[in-house]
């Protein structure tokens, strides 16, 4: 049995030319899809085996298509098709919906047959530099997303002030005698700090001082 192959791409031209190619191959069965909207996708069991998605579509048609095919929990696979490496948001936003196939355009036709057949078999299937591209921009978004939670906004800077002189190992009747404090305002500051930080003791502020760079935000 032929696996069913929808085509979803601006051009027309290129659209039927890959499914002429395709359809060579009596693995595949494939047909362009231009002019279907999503919802008639999706809608009365339409779905193919693989819809090859152009990300370049307008209006983000590919991360909404993406989108709609997972969220019928179905079989279905993707895989999405790209002229060259970029528009990494839209990209990033199919990934994380689970598309399991990204190929460049400029790719042989054998290798998006094994692209093809290797989603259809359960596995994943990218181009080496999208691989590249998709690490490089987690990674980017992780480094973002940790610095944000990582910046101590809701920390005053007498806490900041303390909590540095904690991780450089000053016992608080050190830090009140440093910083001209009662012994008993360092210890409210430092309470607040376990409670703000969510740890269990001064042991830990240290350690959360240190993991997550805090002398950027204090020494500066």
């Amino acid at each position: 049995m032929a696996y069913a192959i929808r085509i979803f791409h601006a051009s027309l031209m290129f659209s039927q030319s890959l499914v002429a190619a395709l359809s060579e191959d009596e693995r595949f069965s494939a047909s362009v899809a231009n002019g279907i909207s999503a919802n008639e996708l999706v809608a009365g069991g339409k779905l193919p085996d693989v819809a090859i998605i152009d990300l370049h579509l307008p209006d983000h048609f590919a991360v909404i298509l993406t989108q709609r095919i997972f969220a019928n929990a179905n079989s279905a696979k993707v895989i999405l098709l790209l002229a060259n490496v970029g528009n990494e948001g839209d990209l990033l936003e199919c990934v994380e919906a689970g598309v399991q196939g990204c190929i460049l355009e400029k790719s042989s036709l054998e290798d998006l047959k094994q692209a093809i057949s290797e989603v259809v078999a359960g596995g994943v299937y990218f181009s080496p530099e999208m691989a590249c591209s998709v690490f490089r921009k987690f990674a980017e978004n992780s480094r973002n997303a940790r610095n944000v939670r990582q910046k101590p906004d809701e920390i005053t800077p007498r806490e900041l002030e303390i909590a540095r002189l904690i991780q450089d190992g000053l016992s608080n009747k050190q830090i009140a005698s440093r910083l001209s404090l009662s012994i008993y305002t360092v210890k409210n500051h430092v309470h607040n700090l376990i409670a703000k930080l969510d740890v269990d003791g001064r042991v830990e502020v240290a350690e959360y001082v240190k993991r997550h760079h805090w002398r950027r935000w204090i020494d500066r």
